[in-house]
Order: C-alpha cells, then structure tokens, then sequence
C-alpha cells in the first residue's frame, strides 16, 4: 500500500482547494483562509437527533467525539425518543461534530438531525451526560 500525503496545492482564488489523489479520487477542501476565518469564530450548536438514537450509546459517542474536538456543553436523551445535544466551540469543531451526528454511532440510525446555530455562552466546563 503506497499513500502519499500532499500538504498545499493551489486553491482556486473564491470557491475552494482541490487536492487531486490520483485517477479517481479528488478531495475538496476549504481554502486556508476560510478554514483559518471559521476555526476562530466561537458559537453554540444546538441539535435534536431522531431515529434509532436510544439505547445505542448514541450519548457515549457523542461525549467522546466531543471531547475529542474539545467542545463543551452536554447530550441527553428525550422522552420522544430523540437525543438533545448543546455544545460550544470554534465553528469548525462544531461542524465536526455535526457531521458527525448526521452518521452516529455504530449501533445507531439517524434518520434526521435538526440543528441550530446560536451565540456563544461560555456557560460549560466540560461536555457531559446529563440524564
């Protein structure tokens, strides 16, 4: 298996970075400057998962993909059935994460994630389970 790894390539001047992986495979990426511009910008994410979220460590993974992105705030689980998450940190890491909650976890089935971008509040230490 031969893997290379290209590090910059030239961005097209608006839109974004293509990096070109061979025959098959092209990756698109943000320019550097929108990446750097988003990175910076502190905001809250709130969303509500619904699909097969309950009993299938949706909240566990959640935590840890959360604190894997250094994010705080905190996922519950609701009596509908669907899974509530707050969480504040750069935009970029809150993209991340709700990339993330469009996929779930393996046990899971997101059938459909609402999401809502608010201020950011500085109001959580850590990210947790709240029961």
């Amino acid at each position: 298996v031969k893997v290379s790894i290209i590090l910059f390539k030239q961005c097209r001047p608006v839109s974004s970075c293509e990096i070109d992986l061979g025959e098959s495979w092209t990756i698109f990426h943000p320019p550097p400057t929108a990446l750097t511009a988003m990175s910076s910008t502190l905001a809250n994410l709130h969303a509500t998962v619904s699909g097969k979220v309950q009993g299938v460590f949706f909240r566990k993974h959640t935590k840890q993909n959360a604190d894997k992105l250094g994010l705080t705030g905190w996922v519950r689980n609701l009596s509908d059935g669907t899974v509530e998450v707050e969480a504040e940190g750069t935009e970029y890491q809150l993209n991340e994460l709700r990339l993330w909650l469009d996929k779930g976890s393996p046990k899971s089935r997101v059938d459909k994630v609402n999401h809502t971008w608010r201020q950011h509040t500085a109001k959580y230490t850590s990210f947790v389970i709240r029961k």
